[in-house]
């Protein structure tokens, strides 16, 4: 059984493009729901495929990368869904061995198992290869399935193939991964952006590069692959360690794909160091966060403190500098609690103390899958060749810092993160703090003579704030005389009064897109005007209907209503006045239609408009326009003020006069 987010999967559309094939009239009819309630409805997979092939969906527009996905997608559902990431590895892996020779026709599928079972007597590493190839071959050999798989793995060139296996391992980690149970998230997925940090930190490694928190080896597939466009680099050893076996089964056959020599293995490095004599020149590594564990006080590696057993955090800083060459970096990632708790300070202070923590990089929030907290880079080296100062470098206002983060450390300086080096006899003065924020200073605040340009500079804009604020009058609203009738949205729009039209998915490259974002920070300058029956005119309402209600008028027109957005259009300005319409929309009488959880929101048809003569409705419309710019104005009074106060302690605190 299959959801209608999973069609939308399958297919390589859009959610609402199902909800069209469903509700809308198509040929052939959409398949009826198999089973599920009207709240998750749920379709027999093979009708779905069957439809999908009568409409000749899916392949057409699927892009090369993609159509392994497609074909293994539309594979009867005695394919266990667990075995996707594997078998898209297993088969590009083996298609790699082909070297131009024709697939036969007869059994293409056991042609590939041949070549990996051959494979494995020259290199050991391909047996998993020819082990789920010889799994699968009683489904997928001798039968249409296997042909038209193997048929998508013809239409992608070589060069590709590692492209097409991400984008399978990518989908898996998605929903059909999450209700498959592969659990793929919990040990990486493709294209994390820590990962691509982490690659370009070590974008010129050489000798031996190691990660003890491998996962399915998206770090070291990314360093791996930087190898074959670059031949300088030269010849690298990859070795990488993960808990979880089905991780580094992946792994393996990533490290195939990209032909670099690798050894994974399956083990808790923390529980028991499993290559005490390991030495690498390079470290990478993205752990688990927080995770509580046993450490065996008696381990060599703890020693600079016995990390707590709440928390593995700083064990696995130490499993790497046991494993640091002498002229090695270790590149690690961590929550930013390790780099100010009360709890981690022992440890941190005998790192600091002996020279091995050579940079700390804040990053921006978000750059993880499943947290939402900027985290840190800790850049280490052993203490044979220990630094007698740290460098800070704060990035997390930085949009891209795996874009520069090599440049940052290989120069010492930055023009997009605040930076600075400090001793490391201040830094044991203080606790050993290596919060990036506690010791770095916008270069513009740091000068005294920019301080006092700056106040002067908001002492000025609050002046004249405060100038044309007093040159407001209050806003007055003569006595209305009429009792106003009350109507609702939906009574407008069935006398045609009125048009309500609900905002659509836009291409990302179209311009002027109104999001539900600007209908409540203010609709952005537009980059020219967009032409077309389904773009805003002049004069249209856009209204938002999550709570608090927002609603502003485009007054030129030429603008993409985009999605959760309603565009309302007047039709009879002789009997409602848009500007009108547009305030009572936002009347605190409207809140109690409200329904929902956490995000409440409101059907807009049901709001409440009171109706008054239209001569009435342009006295009122100018006065919520007088308030509102009044409030406006007010609010750069009290924005000024605060820079004010803000400017002033500047002074105090850098001795500006």
């Amino acid at each position: 059984m299959v959801t209608p987010s999973e069609i939308a999967e399958i297919a390589g559309v859009s959610r609402g493009a199902v909800t069209n094939w469903r509700k809308r009239p198509v040929s052939p009819p959409f398949p009826q729901p198999a089973s599920g309630t009207q709240g998750k409805l749920l379709y027999d997979k093979a009708d779905i495929i069957e439809w999908l092939d009568a409409r000749k969906h899916g392949d057409q527009s699927a892009s090369t990368p993609d159509s392994l996905w497609t074909a293994l997608n539309k594979l009867p559902t005695a394919l266990p869904a667990t075995a996707y990431g594997e078998l898209a590895l297993a088969l590009c892996c083996a298609h790699s061995l082909r070297s131009g020779e024709q697939a036969h026709a007869d059994d293409p599928f056991g042609q590939l198992r041949e070549l990996a079972s051959a494979a494995t007597d020259r290199d050991p590493a391909w047996t998993i290869v020819a082990e789920i190839l010889s799994e699968h071959h009683a489904f997928l050999g001798e039968n249409d399935n296997g042909k038209a798989v193997i048929a998508a793995l013809d239409t992608i060139p070589d060069t590709q193939l590692s492209d097409a296996v991400d984008t399978v391992l990518h989908r898996m980690a998605g929903p059909l991964g999450r209700i498959a149970g592969y659990g793929m998230n919990e040990h990486g997925v493709t294209g994390s952006r820590i990962a691509t940090l982490l690659a370009a930190l070590a974008s010129d490694a050489r000798g031996t590069i190691y990660d003890p928190a491998c996962g399915i080896g998206e770090t070291l597939t990314a360093i791996a692959k930087t190898r074959t466009t670059d031949p300088q680099l030269g010849d690298v050893r990859i070795i990488g360690h993960d808990i979880n076996e089905d991780a580094i089964r992946i792994a393996r056959m990533r490290a195939l794909l990209v032909d670099v020599p690798a050894t994974f293995n399956a083990t808790d490095v923390l529980k028991e160091d499993p290559d005490p004599e390991l030495r690498a020149d390079t470290i990478v590594c993205e752990p688990p966060f927080g995770v509580p564990w046993e450490p065996a006080i008696s381990d060599q590696r703890w020693a600079y403190g016995v990390p707590s057993p709440k928390n593995a955090d700083l064990a696995w800083i130490q499993h790497a500098l046991a494993h640091l060459t002498p002229s090695g970096r270790a590149y690690i990632i961590t929550p930013p609690s390790t780099l100010y708790s009360v709890v981690h300070a022992p440890i941190r202070s005998a790192l600091v103390k002996r020279g091995c923590v050579e940079s700390i990089i804040l990053l921006p929030p978000k750059m993880h899958l499943h947290t939402s907290i900027p985290l840190a880079v800790w850049v280490l080296r052993q203490p044979t060749n220990p630094v007698d100062a740290v460098l800070f470098i704060d990035a997390s206002d930085v949009t891209t810092p795996e874009k520069h983060a090599h440049t940052w450390l290989t120069t010492g300086k930055s023009d997009e993160a605040a930076t600075a080096l400090i001793p490391i006899v201040d830094l044991l003065a203080n606790d050993s703090i290596l919060n990036p924020r506690r010791w770095t200073t916008p270069h513009t605040e740091a000068h005294p003579e920019t301080v006092v340009a700056r106040y002067h500079g908001t002492h000025r804009t609050l002046h004249a704030a405060l100038e044309t604020l007093n040159e407001t009058t209050t806003p007055q609203l003569d006595e209305l005389t009429t009792v106003p009738r009350i109507t609702t949205i939906k009574e407008l729009a069935e006398h045609g009064i009125i048009a309500i039209e609900l905002g659509k998915r836009a291409p990302t490259s179209q311009s002027n897109i109104v999001t539900a974002r600007d209908i409540r920070e203010g609709l952005p300058a537009q980059s020219g005007r967009s032409a077309g029956k389904d773009c805003t005119q002049a004069g249209d309402i856009l209204v938002t209907t999550t709570l608090p209600i927002n609603a502003v008028i485009d007054h030129h027109g030429g603008r993409t209503v985009g999605p959760n957005v309603y565009r309302i259009r007047v039709n009879d300005t002789r009997q409602c006045n848009p500007e009108y319409l547009a305030a009572c929309l936002t009347g605190s009488w409207n809140t109690r239609f409200a329904t929902g959880g956490a995000a409440q929101r409101i059907s807009i048809r049901d709001l409440e408009i009171p109706l008054v003569m239209i001569d009435e409705q342009h006295r009122v419309a100018a006065t919520v326009r007088q308030t509102q710019q009044l409030a406006q104005k007010a609010a750069a009074v009290a924005q000024a003020a605060s820079d004010v106060s803000s400017a002033i302690l500047d002074m105090a605190r850098y001795g500006a006069s």
